[in-house]
């Protein structure tokens, strides 16, 4: 009898032990996942604030789901820079804790309004247990509110001379996106109006082409970020300023101080029509791009640092400014495909045919809202001299070049 009482007696000992070790195994596991989906829930606010959303100092911790729920109207979706959908899936419910966990030491999450996120603690008033995702609320409408930014993606754009007499013009800002500082680094300045484009591939990762280019057109294109280029250090309502944002430019082209910001797209020293190459750029970032007409990067450079820049080898640069109004025309238009065709001439000397170079960028977008002028290749560019005659200096025609790249289709 004794042996079988020391028998059970272990038993349950190991029993207890088991018990405690399993409970707190779960504790564990769902404090992890606790802090995880906290943490995410965080990055979503951190994103829809930047994105125009506001949440209320008085926000409860449903409200501020609610708010992540919902998505632009499209007032705002139309000029906003980012994101104008949900930034939390519309299933996603908070658990709260019931009175006798609220006593216990189980981890649970509150709203910190002064910190705009959400925080963990073990104690404390009763908190959220953890997030779940509710199917039933899987057919749940999405509401739509206002997002009101101070800085919205241009309405209109142009292609312009970036050289020659001072004009008035804002600047521009843009970078690199991180959490929390999204609205800081996705800047374009409204009223400077430059086409600019979002690096959409998550590796950073754009494929360009090299479609056509105008007979003896020698051509350079560069991409370059528009971080940390804003009015606090470029003064584009002044000549020196705007040289100063070229020189700035081309060195980023040139990847000079080897930060990543930039890239030679299109060297014609280096490159031919039906040259394509993939290129790295940093995740998100928003860049624009300067066109070199009949000289290298590096002269050009020298040129602007010497103060000898002329006509025929001034940087191009995608402004709008007081002086190229809506009369001048677009220089840079949309061919469909993601391919792009840019006119070297602005104004009423143009001759509009812009086939001066046709290039093709898979892994950039233009951000919502920005309104680049399109072009339908199909019926712009067949009176054209070498519509389906051989540019002899590159061997092909417009039509050919734009069936190779699938702008138009087979037998056009």
């Amino acid at each position: 009898m004794v042996e079988i009482l020391l028998v059970i007696a272990v038993l349950g000992a190991i029993g207890a032990l088991s018990y405690n070790s399993s409970t707190g195994f779960r504790a564990a596991s769902d404090a992890s996942k606790l802090q995880s989906d906290v943490a995410a829930v965080n990055r979503a606010i951190d994103l829809y604030r930047a994105s125009g959303g506001v949440i209320p100092p008085d926000a409860t911790a449903d409200v501020v789901l609610a708010k992540l729920k919902t998505r632009a109207d499209s007032a705002s979706a139309a000029t906003t820079i980012g994101s104008t959908g949900s930034f939390l899936d519309v299933r996603t419910v908070a658990v709260w804790q019931s009175s006798p966990e609220a006593t216990s030491s189980q981890l649970r999450a509150f709203w910190d309004a002064s910190a705009m996120a959400f925080k963990t603690a073990a104690s404390g008033s009763a908190g959220i247990k953890e997030f779940q995702i509710n199917p039933e609320l899987a057919s749940a409408e999405v509401t739509t509110e206002p997002r009101p930014q101070n800085l919205k993606a241009a309405t209109e754009a142009k292609w312009v001379w970036d050289y020659g007499t001072p004009t008035v013009a804002t600047a521009v800002a843009g970078a690199m996106p991180k959490v929390g500082v999204v609205s800081a680094v996705l800047q374009v300045a409204a009223s400077q109006l430059i086409d600019s484009w979002v690096v959409t591939d998550p590796n950073g990762t754009v494929n360009v082409s090299y479609i056509f280019r105008e007979a003896g057109y020698n051509s350079r294109l560069g991409l370059f970020s528009l971080e940390d280029m804003g009015p606090d250090k470029y003064d584009l309502e002044t000549n020196s300023g705007r040289t100063a944002f070229m020189k700035e430019a081309i060195r980023r082209v040139l990847d000079a101080d080897k930060t990543g910001r930039g890239k030679v797209i299109i060297d014609a020293s280096q490159s031919s029509v039906g040259f394509g190459k993939q290129y790295n750029f940093r995740p998100g970032d928003v860049v624009a791009a300067i066109l070199i007409p009949n000289t290298s990067f590096e002269n050009s450079l020298t040129q602007l640092n010497a103060g000898t820049t002329n006509s025929q080898t001034a940087p191009l640069l995608s402004f709008k400014t007081s002086s190229n109004n809506a009369d001048d025309g677009s220089q840079i238009a949309s061919l469909g495909n993601s391919a792009f065709a840019i006119e070297d001439i602005p104004g009423a000397a143009s001759d509009t045919d812009f086939n001066d170079l046709i290039f093709q960028a898979f892994g950039l977008e233009q951000p919502e809202g920005t309104t680049t002028a399109e072009i339908d290749p199909l019926t712009y560019y067949v009176n054209q001299q070498y519509w389906d005659t051989p540019n002899p200096s590159i061997g092909i025609s417009i039509k050919d070049a734009l069936i190779q790249a699938g702008v138009i289709p087979p037998g056009s």
